[in-house]
């Protein structure tokens, strides 16, 4: 399991603390290998360990082949049947995995969005919001560069 950083809060008292996301990479690690560049076929490989999966009734069938040493040229039909539902399996399981890593990287494009944009409007915002002027009524406060009537002015776009 691996943590990402989610989100970075500031509390009213201004201490500082980070929201992580927990993300299982054993989920979703499709090759395993040894050092000696074998296949590890009781790892968390999804393609290299050996098929393992559900059926219909309830049971787990263990195959003794995973996807990446699957050979079909000699299987009888029964075993074609058990090759195809592990496989089918396999594929459930990895796009689950991917979904996993999608909602991931959509919080985290969530975040990075909430601060692009609070940047932006930090640095759009004027140096000083009020700006002192006279009028007829005498001295007043308006906010920087709006108009008598507090509008923008169009030329400014």
């Amino acid at each position: 399991t691996k943590s990402v950083v989610g989100s970075f809060n500031r509390d009213a008292k201004g201490n500082v603390s980070l929201t992580t996301l927990q993300y299982d990479t054993n989920k979703s690690s499709l090759i395993e290998m040894n050092a000696s560049g074998a296949f590890v076929t009781t790892g968390t490989g999804l393609l290299s360990s050996n098929i393992s999966y559900t059926d219909t009734t309830g049971a787990t069938v263990a195959l003794t082949f995973s996807v990446m040493t699957l050979d079909i040229t000699n299987m009888t039909g029964g075993a074609l049947s058990q090759a195809l539902s592990g496989v089918d399996s396999i594929l459930t399981q990895m796009t689950d995995a991917a979904a996993d890593l999608g909602a991931l990287n959509s919080r985290i494009d969530l975040q990075k969005g909430f601060v692009e944009n609070l940047s932006d409007s930090i640095e759009k915002r004027p140096r000083c919001a009020q700006q002192p002027y006279r009028s007829a009524e005498g001295l007043r406060r308006k906010p920087l560069g709006l108009d008598r009537e507090g509008r923008w002015p169009s030329r400014r776009r």
